[in-house]
């Protein structure tokens, strides 16, 4: 399993973030974990350091995002339209899943819209972040 460089956790649940960071130290899949609170904070983040590579230039990008879907400010579908509006979504670059608590069935087919990774459903154990392949 190749070692990801930037991973990062889009979730206003403090407590879903601190577990899903000890579980991907654990696991050992990245070097760097970053966070933001809402979509519009990983938007920066996203804007800040993966502008060049989304041109086709250097620069680093993270290699996997985990979002949720329900977040104040931006949620988890219009972080995921914006950058699709703004860059494309590009999982050779970037792996999206959403992890979230919803299994809402409208949520789900709303997902497959998009060109993610996949549709984790809350809580994040180990299991499933081996499954996923990484």
């Amino acid at each position: 399993m190749k070692k990801l460089y930037k991973t990062i956790l889009v979730d206003d649940d403090a407590t879903c973030v601190f577990i899903a960071q000890i579980l991907m130290k654990k696991a050992g899949i990245t070097q760097g974990i970053y966070t933001a609170e809402n979509g519009r904070q990983a938007l920066e983040l996203i804007e800040r350091s993966c502008q060049k590579d989304y041109q086709g230039k250097d620069a680093c990008c993270p290699d996997l995002i985990l979002l949720d879907i329900n977040m104040p400010v931006m949620n988890g579908f219009e972080f995921l339209e914006a950058l699709d509006q703004r860059w494309g979504l590009n999982p050779q670059i970037t792996r999206i899943y959403l992890l979230t608590s919803s299994t809402n069935p409208a949520d789900v087919e709303k997902a497959s819209r998009y060109a993610i990774a996949g549709y984790i459903e809350k809580p994040l154990t180990l299991e499933k972040l081996i499954s996923l392949g990484l």
